[in-house]
């Protein structure tokens, strides 16, 4: 094993034992969407380390509008920083994004599918992404099922918090996202259902930015990653972790 594997081994055993809350704030990244040096839309994600590589894990969604304007023929990419300063590390491709693959459930806004894509981090990428955090790793993910009433905290940008730079045209955010408290409410094959950690009716534009966060548990170990919403029903969908893993096995299988 690596120094640095070895670093980010010590400090994952030891954020068991700080608060919870660390865990998230330590991991999630704001991605910013950015066409022709315009911030075009927000999403969270969170640094993953599997099999020695480093990763970004987001929602397949949350890249869709990047991949049509590069299908367009469009100068577009992916910025992902800390969110408490201005520099951004930039992906331009090579990403793996999951088919969205629905099946409805039957009400607004809530399908049960695999919505991951998965950043591969560059080695010159790695300086300043491990400088300002720390990747969730085989010590701290936990595949097991949650179950309901289970305590969970979560953490996402979310869009209103996007602000653009006027001089230097880049986009920041005012301050650091909040991890929230929040508890399961339903639990079905590959969804589950988290109580919105926002007021009732709050406006769907207001749960935009927040896919792609990391679900925790108590213990600070990653256990789902949040993808959609309902606010009329004041719901929040995740998808298990361990779903995400089996993809990233099956891949390293092939």
């Amino acid at each position: 094993m690596s120094e640095a594997n070895d670093c980010e081994r010590r400090r994952a055993l030891d954020a068991e034992t700080a608060d919870p809350a660390e865990a998230l704030t330590s991991s999630t990244l704001l991605l910013i969407t950015r066409c022709d040096d315009t911030a075009r839309s927000s999403a969270t994600g969170f640094l993953l380390r599997h099999d020695d590589g480093l990763k970004i894990v987001t929602n397949s969604h949350a890249l869709e509008l990047v991949t049509g304007l590069r299908d367009g023929g469009h100068n577009a990419w992916i910025e992902a920083s800390a969110g408490d300063d201005r520099r951004a590390v930039q992906f331009h491709g090579g990403w793996l994004m999951m088919p969205n693959n629905g099946k409805s459930l039957g009400h607004e806004n809530a399908y049960q599918y695999l919505d991951f894509a998965v950043l591969a981090v560059e080695p010159a990428q790695e300086a300043y992404l491990l400088d300002a955090k720390r990747p969730f790793t085989q010590e701290n993910i936990d595949g097991t099922a949650l179950a309901e009433g289970e305590e969970v905290l979560t953490l996402g940008f979310r869009s209103k918090d996007l602000k653009v730079d006027p001089l230097a045209r880049k986009p920041y955010v005012d301050a650091v996202a909040t991890p929230s408290q929040t508890h399961v409410l339903r639990v079905t094959d590959r969804l589950v259902t988290l109580r919105s950690f926002m007021e009732q009716n709050v406006g769907e534009a207001e749960m935009r930015g927040i896919s792609g966060s990391p679900v925790i548990d108590h213990r600070g170990h990653l256990r789902a990653i949040l993808w959609g919403g309902c606010d009329r029903r004041n719901e929040l969908y995740c998808c298990p972790i361990i779903e995400l893993l089996h993809v990233l096995q099956q891949k390293g299988d092939r």
